[in-house]
């Protein structure tokens, strides 16, 4: 039989509210989720694994826009780039990242 040590926790407003929850697990991997119980966190990594790596998500899809949306914690490995849940290029996500910034 498996079995898993994790946490769940529900971080909430000052006034209560419930913002989103996130599982630690026993190897130091955690998880973040909406209210709807998607992959989500737009302050940093939906999953954070316990070796370094991370992946970026928002609603449930890969997603990031001022950085590679999956890191891979070993260096010789290439960095994944997404917006929206569609795979790009570096360049398209900054360059869309400058034009943001220019309004």
């Amino acid at each position: 039989m498996l079995t898993i040590d994790q946490r769940l926790v529900t971080e909430e407003s000052e006034d209560g509210t419930p913002l989103y929850r996130y599982l630690e697990c026993e190897d130091g991997t955690v998880y973040c989720f909406n209210l709807a119980h998607q992959l989500h966190f737009e302050d940093g990594p939906a999953i954070s694994y316990w070796d370094g790596g991370e992946i970026y998500m928002q609603n449930g899809t890969r997603h990031r826009e001022d950085g590679p949306a999956v890191v891979y914690p070993d260096e010789h490995k290439e960095n994944l780039w997404y917006l929206w849940g569609k795979e790009t290029s570096e360049r398209e996500v900054m360059v869309g990242n400058t034009r943001k910034t220019d309004r």
